[in-house]
């Protein structure tokens, strides 16, 4: 029944949607969102485009060069992945909005990263999917129906503080649903029903004992037949950081299960909240360092962790007889510039600090506007160069 449901919305997505500056990128389709103040894109399903079905592993990033311009990625539209082959998705925090039926019966999908500033989990959101374990990040607001319909290999959901509302019908077919944190100290409204259908006897942690009287006082959190509730307690888990690479730009975290991670850059910043098996980060120009922090949001965060991510590319040797096939990357004048055969290779320039001040793929082979008396260093792909400007 559900799966017919799904198929009406996705279809009539399709037909409501206004595409009318549509393009692929990095293995993305994106839609141009016309009337925002900026240059904008949603990812969109790949329906109508003679490009590859999505599958595998997507980092959609924070924002994608399209026809002289840097578009932020703000949203994913609706029914996006829908029926695809994607098996983990890491959204960036620049998007703010996930649409209906987003994920839905992308039954391959085992783990997502969701933006820190995500208000909302939309109707039928993740429905149909593999997903084992889902932290929601701190803001959001509403959990949709059926938002993990029939999402039977779902184990732990942790739920934030923000939580105002629960619709019915939002765990249903959630079978092997074993645990929820969930750290509003007031009962989210259920809404559509007086109870959350479709789960039996999962293990509800709520904050303390305050929070723990209003739960069992409440028609749906305190039904017995669906909840055991329990008060916080400290977590210690087992927790080894390991990392592997990735592929030639990316280096992943594997983290683990049945726990959320904080992951922190090097200035103590936040980047994500996530249950995932694996987080993704960049492989840097020089290096960067993380923390990663075991949680589950209730302030009861286990030992931290570092990791420091190290650019270990070199320069090949070539061959003097072997077409040189490095760019050239030099200063002069205000302007740095990229020569050789290198259109459309991945471009990053960062201060002697790290921070980022260009990102994009090389079209002209000029990067102006740069503050200038600094040391930059510039990454075309794998090939690294400092230079003064």
């Amino acid at each position: 029944m559900y799966k017919s449901f799904l198929t009406i919305i996705a279809i009539l997505a399709a037909l409501t949607q206004a595409r009318a500056d549509v393009f692929y990128s990095g293995g993305l389709c994106y839609q141009t969102l016309d009337d925002a103040p900026s240059p904008q894109v949603e990812v969109a399903p790949v329906w109508g485009m003679d490009v590859p079905d999505y599958e595998g592993v997507y980092i959609v990033p924070e924002r994608v060069y399209y026809d002289g311009e840097n578009y932020d990625v703000v949203a994913i539209g609706d029914s996006a992945f829908w029926l695809s082959r994607a098996t983990q998705v890491q959204l960036p925090n620049t998007v703010r909005r996930i649409g209906v039926a987003a994920f839905a019966l992308a039954e391959e999908l085992t783990d997502i990263t969701f933006p820190l500033h995500l208000q909302e989990l939309p109707a039928y959101a993740l429905a149909g999917t593999a997903v084992t374990d889902v932290a929601l990040p701190e803001g959001l607001e509403r959990v949709g129906e059926g938002a993990f319909d029939w999402c039977t290999q779902l184990h732990t959901v942790i739920l934030p503080s923000t939580l105002q509302e629960v619709d019915a019908g939002a765990f249903d077919g959630c079978f092997n649903l074993y645990e929820v944190y969930c750290a509003a100290s007031v009962p989210p409204l259920v809404t559509g029903g007086e109870s959350l259908s479709g789960i039996w006897n999962v293990d509800l942690v709520v904050p303390d004992d305050d929070a723990l009287a209003l739960y069992e006082g409440d028609d749906a959190w305190g039904e017995p037949d669906s909840f055991v509730l329990y008060p916080n307690e400290d977590i210690s888990p087992d927790f080894m950081l390991e990392s592997e690479d990735f592929d030639n730009n990316r280096v992943r975290l594997n983290l683990g299960n049945h726990v959320a991670y904080k992951i922190y850059d090097g200035f103590g910043d936040l980047l994500a909240v996530t249950a995932a098996a694996g987080y993704y980060i960049d492989q840097p120009a020089l290096r960067s360092d993380y923390e990663i922090v075991p949680t589950v949001l209730m302030g009861s965060d286990a030992e931290s962790h570092r990791f420091t991510a190290q650019n270990t590319q070199r320069t090949p040797v070539h061959d003097p007889m072997e077409r040189w096939t490095d760019p050239m990357v030099y200063a002069y004048n205000g302007i740095i510039y990229i020569k050789g055969d290198n259109y459309g290779t991945w471009t990053e320039v960062y201060d002697i600090y790290g921070m980022l001040y260009y990102q994009r793929p090389t079209v002209k082979g000029e990067i102006p506007d740069l503050p200038r008396n600094r040391v930059y260093i510039v990454r075309v792909g794998n090939y690294v160069k400092k230079v003064f400007l």
